[in-house]
């Protein structure tokens, strides 16, 4: 059975083979046509020029302009949602978290062996039909004002702070740690992805921001700078030891979709530190992190959400304000001020509004 309005996709690789096998496989959904295939960055810009397609799936590394080059370009002058393909290299993975952070919607491994071409045919159809419902945000933050003083004021005692993100939280989360100050109250971070990819974003995050950055371990203790990323394929906790969180891990399902879940690790929070915790959760598709925030917000803790305008998918913030988890929403940046003005709050008199987010979240 046809459908009315497939979802138009131009492939990009270099290998006439995954070019072939990238084909074949999204056109097993019959609501997914690609309409051009291209082996560089010079077909494929008068085929995107031309055809307008709703994706764009590109490889990583190509000969003449890579793809990271082309990304930039895309996102300049025709901003189109864009799922990279990648290798599983060390050097596949940098490219691919590089193109995360200029715009790219996601990315996807490129399968190893005949035995992993069904998951990843599987996992290629779902990811275009996400991309085709993103949003694809300008790398410039835009310019809004300050939100209205209707928050009560920032109380003293802020231990942790917890995120989840899924798809576009790495550009959010690296907009959110490079505004947030030096020194700031330790993290525990949740993005949904898969774990050769989460290991390289912590490294990442370390080498670029002024934060002490790394993969979660069990037992560990956090400490003011810390911001700790939960590994993939087992579930983060976090428990209150002389006042101060530490990390558990579990490999426990928790009847959840996602491993790690945004929610088992705010509904640990909401047990372990109550009101002396915030709560945020950030662009992703679904709804993982509503049910664990909600109950942070019934604790007594702080509980944000990214906005719909500077979201690639505004899906996980949207289900949690539906769930009355979140009181307020803003871009990354923002998140980054509102969390530094609970840690560090500054006298503000009553009825005062500065032009900052500092100000304007009492």
């Amino acid at each position: 059975m046809k459908v009315a309005n497939p979802i138009s996709v131009v492939v990009v690789d270099d290998s006439a083979f995954m070019r072939r096998m990238v084909s074949t496989t999204l056109e097993e959904d019959t609501g997914i046509k690609v309409v051009a295939t291209c082996e560089d960055a010079r077909e494929a810009r008068e085929n995107i020029r031309n055809l307008n397609p709703d994706v764009i799936t590109l490889d990583v590394e190509m000969p003449g302009m890579d793809g990271l080059e082309f990304l930039r370009r895309i996102m300049k002058l025709k901003p189109t949602p864009v799922l990279m393909v990648s290798s599983l290299t060390a050097k596949g993975t940098d490219a691919s978290l590089n193109a995360l952070a200029i715009g790219a919607v996601d990315v996807l491994s490129k399968p190893v062996g005949a035995n992993s071409i069904p998951e990843f045919g599987r996992q290629l159809r779902e990811k275009v039909r996400l991309a085709a419902r993103a949003s694809v945000v300008p790398s410039d933050p835009v310019a809004r004002m300050p939100p209205p003083a209707v928050l009560p004021s920032a109380s003293s005692g802020l231990k942790l702070v917890v995120a989840g993100s899924s798809t576009g939280g790495v550009a959010a989360l690296t907009a959110y740690l490079e505004q947030l100050p030096f020194g700031a109250p330790p993290h525990i971070l949740v993005q949904h992805m898969p774990g050769n990819f989460l290991k390289r974003f912590a490294t990442r995050l370390n080498k670029g921001c002024r934060h002490n950055v790394f993969e979660a371990k069990n037992g560990q203790a956090l400490n003011l700078g810390d911001i700790a990323i939960a590994p993939a394929g087992m579930h983060t906790l976090v428990m209150r030891q002389d006042g101060h969180p530490v990390i558990r891990l579990s490999e426990h399902d928790m009847s959840t979709p996602h491993k790690p879940a945004a929610d088992i690790l705010f509904s640990s929070t909401a047990d372990a530190f109550g009101k002396s915790a915030i709560g945020l959760v950030f662009t992703g598709m679904g709804s993982d992190g509503s049910v664990g925030l909600l109950k942070m917000r019934q604790a007594g803790a702080r509980c944000f959400g990214q906005d719909k305008a500077s979201c690639v998918v505004y899906g996980m913030p949207r289900n949690a304000m539906a769930a009355g988890a979140v009181e307020f929403e803003a871009s990354p940046p923002e998140l980054a001020d509102i969390v530094w003005s609970f840690f560090k709050p500054s006298p503000l008199k009553q009825g005062e509004v500065s032009g900052g987010i500092r100000d304007a979240i009492r």
